[in-house]
């Protein structure tokens, strides 16, 4: 075992652990929220009498003479936290395969990152580009080749935006999660005759208070977007600048920069429409 890993394993899996205990403890507050106290204790009582009873096990003799009995609240806990992880994956999973995704559009979104005077001088960089759409490809490619380059040991400057687009895109899978989750419960509810008026009431109030953290999630996702590409492209370009000698001088030439600026506004005339859309 690597000794110098060992603090850094740890950290990673408590890192993974928490947000699964807190989406845990949420499904169990949501429930209970939907259902009511009597409800949820009907619902363990049921489970646990078709489980069985635990002392069956301690008096098989087998596993009394074998010492296996002392394993069991080690397997207890192990296979709890790998339910309570297995259980936030499947919500985002779930989540995510709901309608309501964002979906943008990479030139536009590129195109309306920066000033058209910006985007000619940064196209003026890299004239092998014919299209927005290559020279997006050519972005996306120097980005990646700094990334491998550094090997995760920089931090570059787009990486807090993609963390933000990150977290609000499982906000929004988690939100959608639990409206199915609660239109699941009223029905059932319903069918079982087992106080479906407090679930339904309670889930149309959980709509209602779903809408806005939504709607703030995608306004997050929008704007950590923009301002991921913003700096990618400010980046580039200053890289560009300060490694390259030609550069300058490219920049420093009018003519060249007329016409980079008049492909930059030609773009932007033709694709006036929003960069993003919502997917089915």
């Amino acid at each position: 075992m690597d000794l110098v890993a060992l603090p850094q394993s740890i950290s990673s899996f408590l890192d993974a652990l928490i947000p699964s205990l807190s989406q845990a403890v949420f499904l169990a507050i949501f429930l209970l929220y939907l259902l009511g106290k009597d409800a949820i204790a009907k619902l363990l009582e049921k489970a646990l009498t078709n489980i069985g009873s635990p002392t069956v096990l301690a008096e098989d003799a087998f596993v009394r003479e074998s010492g296996m009995l002392k394993l069991v609240p080690v397997a207890v806990l192990f296979c709890s936290l790998l339910a309570v992880v297995s259980l936030a994956r499947l919500i985002s999973f779930i989540g995510d395969q709901l309608p309501g995704q964002l979906y943008y559009h990479q030139p536009a979104l590129m195109f309306q990152s920066l000033p058209a005077d910006q985007l000619a001088d940064f196209w003026s960089l890299y004239p092998a580009a014919s299209d927005p759409h290559t020279l997006y490809l050519v972005v996306d490619q120097q980005i990646t080749l700094l990334e491998a380059k550094t090997q995760g040991q920089t931090r570059f400057p787009w990486a807090y935006h993609e963390e933000r687009w990150a977290s609000s895109s499982d906000r929004i899978a988690n939100v959608k999660f639990y409206l199915l989750l609660g239109l699941a419960v009223c029905v059932a509810s319903w069918k079982f005759g087992s106080n479906w008026q407090r679930a339904t009431k309670r889930y149309f109030l959980s709509i209602l208070l779903a809408i806005p953290i939504a709607g703030y999630s995608g306004a997050i996702q929008i704007e950590a977007l923009r301002q991921s590409q913003s700096s990618k492209l400010n980046f580039l370009l200053a890289h560009k600048i300060s490694t390259d000698k030609q550069a300058s001088e490219t920049l420093g030439d009018k003519s060249k920069q007329e016409h980079f600026r008049e492909m930059v506004q030609e773009y932007l005339n033709a694709h006036a429409e929003p960069a993003f859309s919502m997917g089915q």
